[in-house]
């Protein structure tokens, strides 16, 4: 599934879908985040595929929202248009396949938004990262979703107040980057992360990473640690779940299943 803006490649258990709009930075045009959004929902649909790279061709990872469609006084399409990005950030939320984001270069606004969104990130070193919001009139409110999760109050509101733009090492520093290696290393490091959480049980992986954002937004500690519980039980009990442990005891590598039953 492929189209000018959005690129979907499948090599073995891993995709990998990639934004192709270098002539406005990487932006995310309407038509990218319907057409992100679809990839990332074809993908979850998918036993074959367990883990998936986001990544960006051009001089940027991404610049953030199409400014020219997003500046309007038609409350119809701003909601439209707003409403497909939030569509497109809850899919890769929902799909059960982690994603790495493959930072090349430098993104900004919601490039930010989608890197956050994602579950872990590698970046290149002279990456740089900026949440313009007040300075174009804009509070960055639909980044915040994911960058409130990912980064914390207080770091998120020190982009989005002050417009700061920081470097990978502080990108990193603050949670928005899982890794930073040297830019001509982001491509092969980031497929070494995919191909091993590829080589896992994609029943357990997805699994697993469905509990792990259900706790995370749990507050309440005590109810937290209760549906711990429950979800524990149900990975112990699965097929893989029992795999695992026989294998390790049998000190043998095991045979993953993927799925229920």
């Amino acid at each position: 599934m492929s189209n000018d803006l959005v690129w979907l490649e499948v090599d073995g258990p891993v995709a990998t879908v990639t934004i192709n709009n270098p002539r406005q930075r990487g932006a995310l045009t309407f038509d990218a985040m319907l057409g992100l959004r679809r990839t990332f929902d074809a993908i979850a649909a998918r036993t074959d595929v367990r883990s998936v790279i986001l990544a960006s061709v051009g001089s940027f990872f991404c610049s953030g929202h199409n400014l020219r469609e997003m500046s309007t006084d038609d409350v119809h399409w701003a909601k439209t248009f707003f409403t497909a990005s939030a569509e497109m950030m809850l899919a890769m939320r929902r799909m059960p396949q982690p994603i790495v984001a493959q930072v090349h270069a430098t993104a900004a606004a919601a490039g930010c938004q989608v890197i956050a969104g994602c579950d872990l990130a590698v970046g290149a070193d002279d990456a740089r990262f900026s949440v313009a919001g007040p300075r174009i009139g804009q509070f960055p409110t639909l980044p915040a979703v994911p960058m409130i999760r990912t980064c914390g109050h207080k770091a998120s509101m020190r982009l989005y107040l002050t417009g700061e733009e920081i470097d990978a090492h502080e990108a990193l520093r603050m949670g928005l980057l899982s890794h930073v290696v040297p830019r001509d290393d982001v491509a092969a490091t980031t497929r070494q992360i995919a191909d091993t959480i590829a080589s896992f049980s994609g029943q357990v992986v997805g699994d697993g990473k469905r509990a792990f954002y259900e706790m995370a937004d749990i507050a309440d500690e005590e109810v937290a640690y209760h549906y711990a519980v429950q979800a524990v039980v149900e990975n112990t009990l699965m097929p893989d779940g029992q795999e695992g442990a026989r294998a390790f005891l049998e000190k043998r590598a095991p045979v993953w299943r993927h799925r229920q039953g």
